[in-house]
């Protein structure tokens, strides 16, 4: 069944994504060890406010992995309602263009909500203007907010 007609779905991140998970990863250009990822795997879903989750073709026998997305919730001492960020999404090379991206982001915000937040905010990398990450983030509702806020980061040394 081509992905065209495929039914796509969205669920927890299980350690067994790990193998497709890689990959994807380092499409966004994160190169991530395979042990270090099985870990962050077993153990992320743990943590409080923590939350990741895939978009699988269930059309595939071994629920192909076409896309990624993690969302952090975040309590701030000056707001009385939480935030999300979202803080990963991929969608396959091959996949793009067909309303994956939207979904996990639709689902992103489903959870977001659940949890009492009112924002969901997330980066982009300024390369990433180029290939239609920005237009995509836009037509979602997300507004580049460069004049209200500057992300400031600093390095932390062991």
């Amino acid at each position: 069944m081509s992905l065209f007609t495929a039914t796509i779905l969205i669920r927890p991140v299980d350690p067994k994504d790990a193998i497709f998970l890689r990959p994807l990863l380092q499409q966004l250009g994160y190169e991530i060890d395979s042990v270090l990822l099985n870990n962050y795997i077993a153990t992320y879903s743990e943590i409080k406010g923590h939350h990741a989750f895939v978009a699988i073709s269930k059309d595939e026998a071994d629920d192909m992995v076409l896309g990624f997305i993690s969302l952090h919730i975040s309590y701030w001492f000056h707001r009385s309602d939480p935030a999300a960020r979202i803080s990963a999404l991929v969608v396959d090379d091959h996949c793009r263009g067909r309303g994956i991206g939207q979904m996990l982001v639709n689902h992103a915000e489903d959870v977001a909500r659940d949890e009492g937040c009112k924002l969901l905010e997330l980066t982009a990398a300024s390369h990433r203007r180029q290939t239609g990450t920005y237009e995509f983030y836009e037509s979602l509702g997300f507004i580049d907010s460069d004049k209200v806020t500057t992300l400031f980061r600093k390095q932390l040394n062991e």
